[in-house]
């Protein structure tokens, strides 16, 4: 099983070495060494198991296809056709980013009732007593 912040930490690092116009095969030895210094093993297995399918002739989008969704596969093979993959794996990472900021600041609306909540009934449950 995948995790999907190793799949986020890999996808940011490799849409930053491709920002600084380093080629795909260079940029996935570099996350791997990088991943090897900071004891990452999520994404040395990750960057691993990419580096060998592109070294077998497979694209990119083929070997991300467990870590993307349908439309993220889709954005990925876009830009692969296109020649753009680097505006395409800004994208999903770009949209990865805005949806952990959601779904965080979603948490942290809902806990603030729900500490009320349970607030209110112990002091109830006190009062009562």
């Amino acid at each position: 099983m995948f995790n999907q912040t190793a799949a986020n930490r890999f996808l940011q690092a490799l849409t930053y070495w491709l920002r600084g116009g380093t080629q795909l095969d260079q940029a996935l030895h570099g996350i791997f060494l990088m991943s090897q210094e900071n004891h990452d093993r999520r994404v040395i297995r990750l960057s691993r198991q990419v580096r060998h399918l592109s070294k077998n002739g497979k694209s990119l989008s083929f070997s991300l296809r467990r870590y993307l969704n349908a439309d993220e596969q889709s954005l990925l093979l876009v830009g692969e056709k296109s020649g753009d993959l680097f505006a395409a794996l800004d994208m999903i990472v770009t949209r990865r980013h805005k949806q952990y900021l959601w779904r965080r600041a979603s948490q942290r609306q809902m806990t603030y009732p729900a500490v009320l909540a349970i607030v209110s009934f112990v002091v109830l449950y006190i009062v009562s007593s």
